[in-house]
């Protein structure tokens, strides 16, 4: 999930529109229905904090790789195989608004450690179909889709996972639901316990938009075409399900996924787990603001549990 320019305008959406009146209300949802819909941008401006290897990424020549969701989705990721041959895979998935080459950084230190990289573009993302983001909802039966065809390709494939924001959701729902799948570790930078409640810090925070209003507005945009609840995207009801080692990263200045959660999530966890705060760093900045820190830890990390 990434921030929107419209977090100093803090007045303006809720008073100036006019909840309550009609044109209010109308306008209101078409600002929401705008946050929920496809987005079908590559690549947008960068964000202070976050580094981005571009160039890198565009020099490895991905490979475009394709497959239907359960719902008949067609779902597009980027893939970056190894020179040589080799069982180690890391998928990555990006947040809210995302997009691939966002992780281009991160996915350029993974690959320098040997893994074949596999980068989503999440549904409703990119190149990837589909009409409605439902913040991991939908995103984990996806996830799954994916690590189904890695397996199928290679039936000796060892799977990591990484995820951030709304990829790092979608990560551990998925590994709920993909139990019998080998999966060696998982990394989660900054996920939500109930998006819900993020939507809620966000909004009361920043923008002054009564709770009360805001959740049956989105729910029912939603809704309408999806026939999903936005109150299902709860990671917190299946983290104590999850067998894989989890690293848990958060910063500890992050204004949109309340830094709390990251201690929520990790006292639920019965798995193999790990937990990592970065200072003075807000959403999704982690890797950008300390990227020794970071590394060490991933490293290690990753070097405990998934070169075996």
């Amino acid at each position: 999930m990434k921030r929107h320019s419209i977090k100093h305008k803090s007045i303006t959406v809720a008073g100036a529109l006019g909840i309550g009146t009609a044109a209010g209300i109308y306008m209101q949802r078409k600002i929401l229905s705008a946050l929920f819909q496809r987005d079908d941008q590559w690549i947008k401006g960068t964000r202070s904090g976050k580094r981005y290897e571009y160039e890198w990424f565009d020099e490895q020549n991905p490979k475009h790789r394709y497959i239907h969701a359960t719902d008949g989705v067609r779902l597009h990721a980027y893939e970056l195989p190894q020179k040589k041959p080799t069982h180690r895979y890391m998928i990555l998935f990006h947040g809210f608004h995302g997009y691939v080459k966002e992780l281009s950084y991160e996915a350029k230190h993974f690959y320098e450690m040997g893994y074949h990289l596999l980068l989503p573009s999440m549904r409703a993302h990119g190149l990837s179909e589909g009409a409605m983001i439902t913040m991991g909802i939908l995103e984990h039966l996806d996830a799954c889709c994916w690590i189904k065809e890695i397996c199928n390709s290679d039936p000796k494939a060892q799977i990591t996972l990484y995820g951030v924001s709304m990829g790092a959701a979608t990560t551990l729902l998925a590994l709920a639901k993909c139990q019998d799948a080998p999966i060696q570790a998982a990394i989660v930078d900054c996920p939500y316990a109930r998006v819900i409640d993020v939507f809620d810090f966000y909004l009361s925070q920043h923008l002054h938009i009564p709770y009360r209003w805001y959740l049956y507005a989105s729910n029912n945009i939603v809704y309408r075409q999806t026939h999903i609840s936005l109150k299902e995207a709860r990671p917190i009801d299946v983290v104590d399900q999850i067998k894989a080692p989890l690293l848990f990263i958060h910063g500890d200045q992050d204004d949109l996924v309340p830094y709390s959660m990251m201690e929520e999530l990790y006292q639920k966890a019965t798995c193999p787990k790990e937990k990592l705060t970065i200072s003075n760093a807000g959403h999704a900045l982690s890797s950008g603001i300390d990227p020794k820190t970071y590394w060490r830890h991933v490293d290690a990390f990753l070097k405990k549990y998934t070169f075996l």
